[in-house]
């Protein structure tokens, strides 16, 4: 029985400590929900010379729709990033020092699934 209450009672500090946790993992690695807002917040840190990648973090694609969708949010997300920092020269160390975005396969086409390629539209 007093296992059970120290195990009862513990429990509500654990959901508390790991919500903390999530907290401060969230404000180290996730500069914003929109692209607006994190290129914001990362303005200072590239200042000082940071280099970032934006990882767009959306859900798989489950329908034509949805990846149209996800697929357009891309596409807006690195014309902000682009129109933010300005024309830059293609030579390899421009490129290098300029931010990048990471994208899912399967964020921006519906159902890609390796070994399946056959069936993707092209």
């Amino acid at each position: 029985m007093l296992k059970r209450l120290v195990a009862r009672s513990g429990e509500p500090f654990i959901r508390q400590a790991v919500r903390q946790a999530m907290k401060i993992l969230g404000d180290n690695f996730v500069l914003g929900r929109t692209i607006k807002e994190a290129l914001s917040r990362a303005a200072p840190y590239e200042a000082r010379g940071y280099r970032f990648s934006y990882d767009m973090l959306g859900e798989r694609a489950k329908t034509a729709a949805d990846a149209r969708a996800l697929f357009r949010s891309v596409q807006a997300a690195i014309e902000a990033i682009g129109d933010a920092k300005g024309p830059g020269s293609s030579d390899f160390h421009t490129l290098m020092t300029r931010p990048s975005v990471s994208v899912k396969l399967s964020a921006i086409h519906a159902r890609f699934e390796p070994g399946k390629e056959a069936r993707l539209d092209r």
